[in-house]
Parts: C-alpha cells; structure tokens; sequence
C-alpha cells in the first residue's frame, strides 16, 4: 500500500514538474531579433530582383536582423543548393522566388524537414508536403484580367500580340490564363499572338520585329516587363509602324520614361521594392511568433499617361515607405 502511494505521488510530482516546465518554455521569450540571420534566393542580382532584394535588406536591417543573399538563376537544382546552404548555415528563416511550382514545392519540404520557417514569394507551390508559412505575390491573374478589361474599354476591337517573359513560370502563366479567359468573355478583344522572350530586351525587339514582318495584323501589344516593352517600342519605330498601343506588366523607371515620351500606352504598376518590403515584414511577424496570413497580395494600379506621375510606386524604396508597408501588412489598406 505504501508503495502504491509513493508511485502515485512520485507520478503526481512528474505531472506538477511537466506543467511547471511547459509554462517556463511558454514564458521564454523569443530568440532577438539583432541574434538573427535569414536567407533569400532568388533567380538574379539584376533589375526587378535588385530592387526587391535592397528593399528586403531594408526592412531587415531595420530591425536588426542580418540577410542572405543567394542566386538561383531560374535553375531548379542550384535553386534547392542555395536552399540546402541556408539550412547548413541554420539561418533562422528562409525566403526563395522559385522558377516553378515543382522547384517550390520541393525547397519548401526541404526547409520543413529541416525546421525552418520558410516563405515564398511569386512562387506557385505544386501539391505536395512542402508547405510554406507565407505567399506574398502579386495576383498575377488579376494583372492579365485587368489587361483585357483596359485594352476592352479603351481600345475596343483590339488584335492583341503579347509578348511574355518566361514559358513555364507561375506568375507569367497566371497572366495568360488571365488575360486569355477575360478576353474571351468579353469578345471585343481578340489575341493574335503569344511568344515568349524570358525578359530579355532584345529578343523583345527581335520578335516584334519579325512579327511585324510576318504582316500579322494588331493593334495592340501587351509585354511581360518594362526590358521587354522598351524592346517592343524600337522595334516598331525601326519598321516605321505608328499608332500600335504598347501595355506592360511593370510601370517601372524605363515604363515611366516612355511614358514621358509619349511612347507607352498604359501599364500594370508594380514595385518589386514595396513587394520586397512586404515579403520582409511578413517574415518578421513569423519570427516574432506572431500569425502571418498564407496568402498575401502585394498591390497593383493602373497606369496611364494622365495618372503616372502620381500613381506610380517608385521601385526603390527609402525608410519613408516603411510605415505604408507596415499599415499594409496589417490591415490591407494602401494609403501613399
């Protein structure tokens, strides 16, 4: 009998130490923020992802938390090296722009079996176990349906030739898939063409210069970047064709220029340093413990030659954005 009771208190002794030890580790604040070190990868160092890259520096900087900066160059194996680098290094949270859903999915589940917090950013992620805690992207679809609807409205009865930025990436998909099934319902809007350049200026200005060659008949051009759009534009003054509508998915400083000089019809706006300040402040909040949605959309305007200049969200961001992004994050509202 005195046994028996010695066992039970023995156990009632194990119960008390387990909740008292529970409530320590609830009560152990997290790990500072000036003690951390997290990575990113992304596809290059240059244009887009520069600005991004900087405006993620900021924001971690900050808050006195180091970065990481890795280049995957849109390769699926040096993608999951770079991601298998940050885990060695056991940085405290991890953040890859993927070149494709497949590629996502699996850095994700290579950064959960490691336990590290990771998040992707305009980077579908394929079905699978590989989850992210966070997406931040642009809604790539509404981009493309937001190209039909203007191209509708303004331009009525459009031959459409767009020129895209690279074939299988999710955001470019996403665009097509917008764009294709708004034009279609709407019906007075037609597209004619769609190639691909993987962003690169002069395959833009080689391909609309053959198409403009083939006599293909269009009115308006729709590209995937602002390298791509500038590309577009001289070729179609080295052929001497006029009054052809040029539209791009960026609304950056080149976009701004040929707004200016007349040569650009209209354009998504984007700013890759806002989106990067928003990917950055979505991961502060994880590593603060704190609840993070899983899906984030940064935001996108409109543009035009008459609202541009006021419109357009600069893409290189100073320390003055720092509090639109924080009001953004929080509770979705734009206000700049």
């Amino acid at each position: 009998m005195m046994r028996k009771r010695a066992v039970s208190i023995l156990m009632c002794l194990v119960f008390v130490l387990a909740i008292v030890v529970s409530a320590a580790a609830a009560d152990k604040p997290q790990k500072p923020l000036n003690r951390m070190i997290v990575g990113y990868v992304m596809p290059w160092n240059l244009g887009w992802f520069a600005y991004f890259g900087d405006a993620f520096d900021m924001v971690m900087n900050a808050n006195g938390v180091k970065t990481i900066r890795l280049l995957a160059n849109w390769d699926a194996a040096q993608e999951a090296s770079s991601v298998q680098d940050l885990i060695t290094l056991n940085v405290d949270a991890i953040n890859v722009c993927s070149g494709g859903p497949d590629s996502a999915q699996n850095v994700c589940k290579l950064a959960n079996d490691a336990g590290i917090p990771i998040s992707v950013e305009d980077s579908a992620v394929a079905p699978g176990p590989g989850k992210p805690f966070a997406n931040v992207e642009f809604d790539w679809y509404a981009a493309g349906v937001m190209f039909a609807d203007q191209i509708s409205q303004r331009w009525p009865g459009s031959k459409i030739v767009i020129l895209q930025g690279r074939a299988g990436v999710g955001p470019v998909e996403l665009q097509n898939q917008g764009i294709t099934k708004r034009a279609k319902e709407l019906g007075n809007i037609e597209i004619v063409a769609l190639k691909y350049t993987d962003y690169l200026e002069e395959t833009g200005f080689a391909t609309m210069k053959d198409i403009v060659q083939s006599g293909l008949k269009f009115d308006v051009v729709v590209t995937g970047t602002e390298t791509v759009a500038e590309g577009a534009i001289e070729a179609l003054a080295s052929e001497g064709v006029v009054g052809k509508k040029v539209v791009d998915i960026n609304g950056g400083p080149m976009d701004v220029a040929n707004f200016k000089k007349g040569r650009l019809a209209g354009a998504v706006g984007q700013s890759p340093g806002f989106h990067g300040m928003l990917v950055a402040m979505a991961m502060l909040e994880k590593l603060k413990g704190n609840k993070v949605p899983e899906m984030v959309y940064t935001p996108i305007i409109w543009l035009t030659p008459e609202n541009y200049e006021k419109k357009a969200m600069p893409w290189q961001m100073d320390k003055s954005w720092l509090p639109v992004a924080e009001k953004f994050i929080k509770t979705g509202k734009l206000e700049y």
